[in-house]
């Protein structure tokens, strides 16, 4: 660096608001009336009496010599004050030639600002411009706000109610960042406070404001603009509701109706804020979003969020065809402090630009607040998002083609989250793919299991185990009725409800899972334990969830274990389990497409709940045929399978198809073989630890 550079040139300075001779002027009077309002309680010391004499051009007429008591040194204080007070009064007269005229112009233009209003603006400007202000204000003490109010009402020679109205918390001016007052009020310096953007306006530079960019600052602090669109409405063809939303967005703009909402919410990375921005370029619309942070990067509140959304619908309102986009709606409508349910119901009911909401879970936010939403779409992952885009980002990952192409069909996978892995594997060396691979698992398993907050298990690519047991096949499964006459009324109602229920390991899962398959449908698989919950209310709407994920994806829906559900309501113990009954069978009824639900214990079930089935399944054990066939299809020596006496099979009575998978892997894992000998040995001990007659010896002394 040089002097030069340090000590500038007298004719490059281009200051901030510099205040004029009237700015002073103003400003001694709003103090002179407040230190002579009745209430206050004043605690000066004689420097800094004087000091403060000085700021307010009053003599106090001490000589050098004299020594005064306390008293008698505020008594000649506050008369100079009163005194100084009544001269200006008398001389301040005409035009007034204040240097923040420029923003009050502004101001007032896009927020009608009362006289009140205006005055009280004024005065916490006066505070930051000059600073000496603030600190004789601190020096008088208040017991309340109402004080308070009462002290600037003779400063500002307005009404007590109307300044306690402009400096409220959700006034125009505490909602648009410029003026607000401290929670609790203990001195005056309290009571009126420049918040962050008065403070950033009046720092900035004169020649920005006669550049015209006052907007512009205002906007970037309350509303920025939103970035560009990145990507064309046909990256999100698979959002059903696409052509809707464009229509009720373009009809919106067009006939600048007020009160139009709509709420987009899902997982998060699955794309929401990207289809907002092309969503506003496809209806020719400039979007605005609602920043989550200030500019120094310090994080706004709730309440500053619904304040900013509040003065951005006034400053957005004539500017044509404009949208407003909110996200992380649950950060500011989950427990708002300042503004009543009624305020946030105005808000949504009342707003003159169309704003977009978006959400990653509406689960907390209010009933009463959603039904003022017009539109509430779900994005639900990566079926609705661009494909093409996720495709693009994971082709740069240092790994396989084939474990790419799978991690990109994970239904768990978005264009954030692959982002998110092509950073990481940047970092990974492009000759270790198979390595790199086994590290991003590890790292994803990790971070699915922080979202939904129980440990996941992932497997990119589906690992065929060397001998794996033979495929499934119908013939192996002994069911009354037939499953031809499943078939049959399934072919003649697409709309299904079957209770599935028999021994463990009979093949009811499978049996669902390989008739999803026939019939070309997705297959959801929801164990019973993964939806009740410890808290009151959430295992009716899990349930709920449940049954509307399924309907929406057009799957073929199976609750395993579902006696929690089917069980008799004369059995149960608490409220709670015949309420979550009752919700099980509403949902069932309106359930659109083909529900099956399994269980062991077809004896406790609810009566009610079983009228609900249109068929009730029973899955048996193997009989001899269908037990020779299983093992021929499983063991190293099926030539002897056929020569089998059938006094070898006999005892085999309670024999399943899971019994006999379980049988062969516990040959596997032991080193063993499968020949059939020690199949028939592991099935006949299998069968008698599930009848409980393996080792059953008296407990104590004999």
């Amino acid at each position: 660096m040089n002097w030069e550079e340090l000590v500038g040139r007298q004719g490059q300075i281009s200051g901030n608001f510099l205040p004029t001779k009237d700015d002073e002027l103003l400003c001694q009077l709003y103090i002179c009336r407040a230190y002579g309002a009745p209430g206050v309680r004043m605690q000066i010391g004689f420097g800094n009496m004087l000091e403060y004499a000085d700021y307010l051009g009053v003599d106090l007429m001490v000589p050098d010599n004299e020594r005064l008591g306390r008293e008698e040194m505020d008594r000649r204080f506050l008369n100079a004050l009163s005194k100084k007070a009544s001269e200006l009064e008398q001389s301040l007269t005409g035009a007034v030639d204040l240097s923040i005229q420029p923003l009050l112009t502004f101001l007032d233009a896009h927020l009608q600002l009362t006289v009140v209003e205006t005055k009280v603006l004024i005065l916490a400007a006066l505070k930051v411009l000059f600073g000496w202000p603030s600190e004789m204000l601190g020096e008088l003490r208040v017991n309340s706000p109402h004080a308070a109010m009462n002290v600037l009402a003779i400063a500002l020679s307005e009404n007590a109610a109307d300044i306690a109205s402009a400096t409220a918390s959700d006034s125009k001016l505490e909602l648009a960042g410029l003026v607000g007052r401290a929670v609790r009020v203990h001195d005056m310096d309290d009571a009126v406070l420049a918040e962050r953007l008065l403070t950033e306006l009046l720092h900035t530079q004169q020649k920005d404001l006669a550049d015209g960019s006052l907007d512009e600052m205002v906007f970037a602090h309350l509303c920025p603009q939103a970035p560009p669109a990145t990507h064309e409405l046909n990256s999100f063809e698979s959002f059903t509701d696409l052509q809707l939303l464009v229509s009720y967005l373009s009809k919106a703009l067009s006939q600048k109706q007020n009160g139009k909402n709509v709420l987009i919410y899902g997982p998060p990375g699955t794309g929401k804020t990207q289809l907002s921005y092309t969503l506003a370029k496809q209806v020719g619309a400039e979007l605005y979003e609602v920043p989550t942070r200030e500019s120094d990067t310090s994080a706004m509140t709730g309440d500053e969020r619904l304040g900013a959304a509040r003065l951005a619908q006034r400053l957005l309102r004539p500017n044509g065809r404009t949208l407003l986009l909110f996200d992380e709606i649950e950060d500011g409508f989950r427990s708002p402090k300042k503004f009543t349910k009624g305020w946030c119901n105005k808000l949504l009911e009342s707003n003159a630009v169309p704003t977009i909401w978006i959400s990653n879970n509406i689960r907390q936010l209010d009933p009463a607040l959603l039904r003022r939403f017009d539109l509430i779409l779900e994005m639900k992952g990566s079926k609705h998002s661009s494909k093409d885009s996720v495709s693009e980002e994971l082709a740069q990952l240092p790994v396989t083609s084939t474990w790419m192409q799978s991690l990109q069909n994970q239904p768990w996978m978005t264009p954030a989250l692959a982002k998110n892995l092509v950073e990481i594997g940047a970092l990974l060396p492009s000759d270790r793919r198979v390595r790199n691979q086994k590290k991003l698992e590890s790292i994803l398993e990790h971070r699915l299991s922080v979202l939904h907050q129980e440990p996941v298990s992932i497997q990119i690519e589906n690992k065929v185990p060397v001998n794996e047991f033979p495929a499934f096949q119908t013939e192996w499964l002994t069911t009354y009725p037939s499953l031809k006459n499943v078939d049959r009324v399934l072919q003649s109602n697409p709309s299904a409800r079957l209770c599935l229920y028999g021994p463990p390991g009979a093949g009811k899962t499978a049996y669902a899972a390989e008739l999803a398959e026939r019939l070309g449908r997705p297959f959801e698989l929801v164990a019973g334990s993964d939806l009740q919950s410890c808290m009151v209310g959430e295992t009716e709407k899990n349930i709920a969830a449940m049954f509307q994920k399924a309907e929406a994806n057009g799957a073929v829906l199976l609750l395993d274990e579902a006696d929690s559900f089917l069980a008799s309501r004369d059995s149960a113990r608490y409220s709670w389990e015949a309420s979550m009954t009752n919700e099980f069978m509403v949902r069932m009824e309106r359930f659109t497409g083909v529900f099956m639900a399994t269980t062991n214990r077809f004896d406790t079930l609810d009566r009610a709940v079983m009228r609900r089935f249109d068929m009730k399944v029973g899955f048996g054990y193997l009989d001899t045929q269908q037990l020779k066939s299983l093992l021929a299809a499983c063991v190293d020596d099926p030539d002897r399978v056929s020569s089998l006496p059938a006094a070898a099979l006999a005892e085999l009575h309670s024999i399943t198809p899971g019994l006999v998978r379980a049988a062969v892997r516990q040959l596997r894992l032991m080193g063993l073989r499968p020949r059939l000998n020690r199949v028939l040995k592991s099935l006949a001990d299998e069968q008698k630890m599930q009848s409980g007659d393996l080792h059953q010896n008296p407990i104590g002394f004999m």
